[in-house]
């Protein structure tokens, strides 16, 4: 399961909400967001990572807020006692920091406390002035308030810190005075109730979900199963039974997890794929935990076998422009891809700004949020273009993703229409590996080496340096590292690097969007692909793409370094199940056709433009040789 990570990039997955406008931002966090116990409590609540598993939510402006979950008392908090709440914050600008118990958001406290002393990043505990004990079936509201008064940095902007996952009742936001129920759209709060008295279970785990599997028949492949903790013992094994295609397997795993409430591990049970395709249902039981025999619900995985197996072709697509000052850092990672993995295919949408010489309009409606921003195969929303999703740098991404086996191969190929270069026409071929509903095919140009031409105007010069902020860093105030090939991309840009100016004049840009099958209202005009296929079902496709650059970048393009892309889409959840990229060659000509021959042996005649003049007279070109008729 995909972490929701902290970036150091702006705007990311904005969306309207009913008071004021809240976005969600993943902000980079500057130490560890562990939370501490007050002294002999236990730790009870939501969506807590030791990982910095944790985004933000806000408003982008000042206000007073809150966020509050919704606590069932049951067996395990039956009897025992909140003694305080760790309250979590990326800033330190928060004031007026306190908690609360209480039955209704809004309404009278049952206990209170506030935070002495300023807010410090990562969790801060705040004691309640007097203890509250629980019962058994009440229902509870405990959550913190705070104030900003200025908004000047985005940990201000956006201070509510929200965990990955979904939870009914786990995230309510005080917002412009009113308290509502979020936790359908932005996770779980991290906050922690700081409890004494729970009634732990000595060796209790549960199984929580399973990734499902996809692969060839016969493939070896593994259920990574994700598991949840609640055990005043640390869990060290857990035994298991897989039921797959009318066959049971026991056996016993080793995993590391530590004491406590709602720790989370994961296991990877090996298996072998049916030999025969379709889907299956692998069915994991709990029989064991800490060697003792434990009685828990089945939980199932769905196991997709395909027809075969084939290689997923990565798509990154990346949204910059030449005026954004931050995007050479989406340039260097984009030019470490296309060096280091090209089994990649990266698409550059240059839409920042319209003054860009190689802006583009002709793309699907792709709702980016920043720049430089990047999409992994529009997974998961935006992530961005050098660390990735995961925290660490895009290889992360591009293995993960890249790792899925896909639903369809495809195959693509393209050549222009004329000598006039304005057109392509592109053919794919695409092949089902088991039953599909809802695909769609886009077609897009991407152009290499792009750069100003020679002899451009200064206006036209002008318009093509790319503006960076990073000449004003070093690699190590920039986060860059050199020890790899990804870092010494980036060094390129940072002070003293061969591009470190606030204008780099000369770039060269490669896999930029020249044209799509999108038009400008962003609408896909390639033929539709069958709604319903089955395995093994071949489709041919055709469409024939218009180059779009604007008339700054037309004469940029070279043409013998233009790729065509095919995207096969999943039209319900937008997502690319598969791609392929091929060179744009040449129309036929007289090089293509002279390799063809005639029913009686002779080479097809062509004229002098290339074009085949059976019928022809006056000069033609047949065997070689040039033939008036």
């Amino acid at each position: 399961m995909k972490k929701l990570l902290l970036l150091a990039v702006a705007v990311l997955f904005g969306i309207s909400m009913q008071a004021q406008r809240l976005q969600k931002i993943q902000i980079k966090a500057q130490g560890p967001l562990h939370a501490a116990s007050l002294d002999g409590t236990d730790m009870w609540g939501y969506a807590y990572d030791e990982n910095f598993g944790y985004a933000c939510v806000g408003t982008g402006g000042t206000g007073e807020f809150g966020a509050a979950i919704k606590v069932v008392v049951d067996e395990l908090l039956d009897g025992a006692t909140i003694q305080g709440v760790a309250v979590p914050f990326f800033t330190t600008k928060a004031t007026g920091v306190s908690v609360f118990v209480t039955k209704t958001l809004g309404g009278t406290d049952l206990a209170a406390g506030t935070l002495s002393g300023s807010v410090k990043k990562g969790y801060n505990n705040v004691a309640l002035e007097k203890e509250y004990k629980m019962t058994k079936g009440e229902t509870l509201y405990v959550g913190y308030k705070f104030t900003i008064s200025s908004a000047s940095a985005q940990t201000e902007q956006y201070p509510i810190a929200t965990g990955a996952d979904l939870v009914p009742g786990a995230l309510n936001l005080l917002v412009g005075g009113k308290w509502e129920d979020y936790s359908g759209q932005f996770g779980a709060s991290p906050l922690q109730l700081l409890v004494k008295g729970l009634k732990l279970p000595e060796n209790n785990v549960v199984l929580t979900a399973i990734d499902n599997v996809y692969g060839g028949k016969g493939d070896k492949s593994a259920l990574k199963c994700h598991l949840m903790g609640t055990s005043s013992n640390a869990i060290t094994s857990v035994g298991y039974t897989v039921e797959l295609n009318g066959q049971t397997v026991a056996d016993e795993a080793k995993v590391n997890i530590p004491s406590g409430i709602n720790k989370p591990g994961t296991i990877s049970i090996d298996i072998t794929l049916p030999e025969k395709e379709g889907g299956y249902n692998a069915i994991v039981t709990i029989t064991k935990v800490n060697g003792v025999a434990v009685t828990a619900d089945p939980v199932v995985a769905k196991v997709n076998v395909l027809s075969r197996s084939v290689k997923r072709n990565t798509v990154i697509e990346e949204f910059t422009g030449t005026t954004c000052a931050w995007c050479p850092r989406g340039w260097a990672a984009m030019e470490y891809i296309k060096e280091f993995r090209p089994e990649v295919i990266g698409i550059a949408i240059h839409q920042y700004d319209s003054a860009d010489p190689m802006y583009n309009n002709n793309y699907a409606s792709i709702q980016w949020k920043g720049a430089p921003g990047a999409m992994v195969d529009r997974k998961d929303g935006q992530v961005d273009p050098y660390e990735g999703g995961f925290g660490t740098t895009i290889d992360a991404d591009l293995d993960y993703y890249g790792a899925i086996a896909p639903f369809v191969d495809v195959t693509v190929s393209g050549a222009y229409t004329d000598e006039t270069h304005s057109k392509v026409d592109a053919k794919a071929s695409i092949e089902f590996l088991t039953d599909c509903e809802g695909y769609e095919i886009a077609y897009v140009l991407t152009g290499d080496g792009m750069t100003c031409p020679e002899g451009a105007s200064t206006t036209i010069r002008n318009r093509w340096k790319q503006y960076n902020n990073y000449a004003n860093y070093t690699t190590t105030q920039a986060g860059f590292d050199t020890k790899t090939e990804l870092g010494k991309k980036a060094a390129l840009i940072c002070k003293g690097g061969t591009y470190g100016q606030s204008q780099i004049a000369n770039l060269v840009f490669n896999d930029v969007l020249i044209g799509s099958s999108w038009n400008t209202a962003h609408k896909n005009k390639a033929e539709a692909l069958p709604t319903l296929s089955k395995v093994g079902e071949k489709v041919e496709n055709a469409y024939t793409v218009s180059i779009t650059a604007s008339s700054y970048g037309k004469p940029a393009i070279k043409y013998d370094q233009v790729n065509v892309v095919a995207l096969v889409l999943d039209k319900i959840s937008g997502e690319i199940v598969n791609a392929a990229r091929a060179k744009v060659e040449e129309a036929e000509g007289i090089g293509t056709v002279l390799q063809e021959t005639t029913g009686n042996g002779q080479q097809t005649a062509v004229d002098l433009s290339g074009r085949i003049a059976t019928q022809a007279h006056g000069v033609v070109i047949q065997n070689g040789k040039k033939v008036i008729r």
